[in-house]
């Protein structure tokens, strides 16, 4: 019979020999299961019911054309990510700013370089925008810099409507889609949308 090892605080050493399982073979679960091997632990299983890896951050192919799906851009304190790619030599290309016309199917070059809009409710909120920011200035650090519980895991909407901050909505929610992380009606935790903004901030 296999041993099963149970851990009871994320404090608690786990021995190099336990058997690990990992649920899921998207980022997380691909670089936790990468991290562990460089800490020494090789019994590792990891597990994915779909049939490729990568989760919502892959790439397929479509007609001979290759489409991207999920995260696409970084910022420059994207520093975690930097390293694994230098680590795995995969090279990273510059966003370019350029635009496209779905009307007319031509490329338009313009300053796209301010991921949020400054739309006027969040002109209008900037005192008190700045005021509430620092509750999850940071986020952006491992662990999500130690947020509480209930910044963690309560959805965006009523975190956003419990300290007035409605206004983030208009002026986030059409950036935090189109970079691939999926839609703000759906009532993600807060801090996925909060971590994107802060490093949003961080990039423009």
């Amino acid at each position: 019979m296999s041993q099963t090892t149970k851990v009871t605080s994320y404090k608690t050493p786990i021995s190099r020999d336990a058997r690990i399982g990992i649920i899921g073979a998207g980022p997380a679960g691909i670089s936790m299961a990468h991290f562990l091997r460089k800490e020494g632990y090789s019994n590792i299983t990891l597990l994915e019911s779909s049939s490729h890896i990568a989760g919502k951050s892959s790439t397929f192919t479509h007609e001979n054309r290759n489409y991207d799906v999920g995260a696409l851009m970084i910022g420059h304190n994207y520093t975690n990510i930097r390293s694994l790619a230098e680590e795995f030599n995969c090279p990273m290309e510059k966003f370019n700013g350029s635009s496209l016309d779905f009307d007319s199917n031509k490329f338009i070059t313009e300053n796209v370089d301010q991921i949020g809009i400054l739309t006027k409710p969040f002109l209008e909120n900037m005192t008190h925008y700045l005021e509430e920011r620092k509750a999850f200035e940071d986020i952006s650090l491992p662990g999500h810099g130690d947020l509480s519980e209930n910044m963690l895991y309560a959805p965006i909407t009523q975190y956003l409507k419990d300290r007035k901050m409605e206004y983030l909505l208009d002026a986030w929610n059409l950036a935090y889609t189109s970079a691939g992380y999926g839609y703000v009606q759906d009532d993600i935790p807060a801090a996925y949308f909060l971590k994107f903004i802060q490093n949003s901030e961080n990039t423009i």
